[in-house]
C-alpha cells in the first residue's frame, strides 16, 4: 500500500498542442516533480474517457496518480511547493494554467 498519494489533474491549452503537452509531462514535468519530492514514486497517468459536452472545456483531461511508498505528507508537499516558487520546473507553454488541481490523500487506518 502506498503511503501517500498526490492526484494532479491537468489539460493541454488545445487539442492541438496535446501532443506537446504530453511529451513535456512525461519527459520533463513529472521527473522534475520526483526530483523535487525526492523519494520513492510511481506514477501513473489518465485520460478522461468521456468528457461530458457541456462542460468538456472546463474538465481537465488528464490525470496523474503520483503514488508514494514512503513520504511525509507535509514534508512532501513543502518540497514541492519550493520547487514552484523557486521555478525548478520547466514550464510549458501547452499547460493550461487554470485547468489544473492537486490533492494529497493517506490511506484510512
Amino acid at each position: 500500500m502506498s503511503a501517500a498519494v498526490l492526484f494532479a489533474w491537468s489539460s493541454p491549452t488545445s487539442q492541438e498542442t496535446d501532443a506537446e503537452f504530453n511529451q513535456w509531462y512525461d519527459t520533463v514535468h513529472a521527473p522534475q516533480v520526483k526530483e523535487a519530492i525526492g523519494t520513492e514514486v510511481r506514477l501513473n497517468r489518465y485520460l478522461l474517457s468521456e468528457p461530458n459536452a457541456d462542460n468538456a472545456a472546463t474538465v481537465p483531461r488528464y490525470l496523474a496518480v503520483y503514488e508514494f511508498s514512503d513520504t511525509d505528507v507535509a514534508t512532501a508537499h513543502a518540497a514541492l511547493m519550493g520547487a514552484f516558487k523557486g521555478r525548478k520546473f520547466d514550464m510549458s507553454p501547452t499547460i493550461d494554467s487554470k485547468a489544473g488541481s492537486m490533492q494529497w490523500y493517506t490511506p484510512v487506518q
